[in-house]
């Protein structure tokens, strides 16, 4: 699924405007992650997040979301796949809408 290359260019250009990424080297990094997840608020991130009281509707939600992508049109997309990736800040290998986390 996509959001075709105005969506793509236009979450790209928001990402840009306001996602901000920071790190740290980890030896262990799943470690931290469970860590980090268990004790702050992270409505969005469905993995190992199930305490979380936002969890089940935005499951739901992103449920719905895929159901209704998937009722979409995607004759059109076809050909903007073809096109190539969109140009942008790359975070590494995207995750699927398909994926529940």
């Amino acid at each position: 699924m996509t959001f075709g290359k105005v969506g793509e260019a236009t979450l790209s250009q928001w990402m840009a405007d306001n996602a901000r990424v920071c790190w740290i080297e980890q030896s262990e990094p799943w470690v931290l992650e469970s860590q980090l997840i268990s004790q702050l608020d992270l409505p969005l991130n469905l993995d190992q997040n199930r305490h979380n009281t936002f969890h089940s509707r935005l499951k739901e939600l992103r449920a719905q979301a895929r159901q209704r992508a998937r009722e979409l049109p995607i004759g059109s997309q076809a050909a903007e796949w073809a096109a190539g990736p969109l140009p942008g800040p790359s975070l590494g290998h995207p995750r699927s809408l398909d994926s529940d986390q």
